[in-house]
């Protein structure tokens, strides 16, 4: 329960700090909209990892590595103190071309978003932490 607390307050601290100005998919957006050509791709993405043709589309794909994400609840709150058991997933941009124009894209394990600091959500989160200490220590007796 210690350790579940613990982590929570972690989150609380982390989401505080920072805020979303722009979501990932507002950034890919906008960049996709800007780009008109394979070139602008290419000048944007660099080359590509792997091509595929079907018929009028093309699918290129840019591989960024693997990440390991929780199999289930349990491990994601928990972690390896339970024998946690993880997923290794591929990190990628997909983007595909219809009539050799930018289509359609698709990310995995990826985050464009644009961030900000949140002053505010710092102070707040300080002022939570030494709640959260004192609650700590009085349930505890830290």
């Amino acid at each position: 329960m210690k350790k579940l607390l613990v982590i929570l307050m972690a989150i609380f601290i982390l989401s505080s700090c920072m805020v979303i100005k722009y979501t990932h998919e507002q950034v890919m957006d906008k960049k996709m909209a800007d780009l008109h050509s394979k070139e602008d791709i290419i000048n944007s993405f660099g080359i590509p990892d792997k091509k595929k043709v079907e018929g009028d589309r093309e699918e290129w794909i840019w591989y960024y590595g693997q990440e390991r994400r929780p199999a289930d609840m349990a491990t994601l709150l928990l972690g390896n103190d339970i024998g946690g058991t993880y997923n290794m997933t591929d990190k990628y941009l997909k983007i595909t071309f219809k009539n050799d124009k930018p289509y359609s894209y698709e990310t995995q394990g990826l985050d464009y978003s644009e961030k900000e600091e949140n002053p505010v959500g710092t102070i707040s989160a300080i002022i939570g932490i030494i709640i959260g200490l004192v609650l700590l220590s009085s349930v505890y007796s830290l």
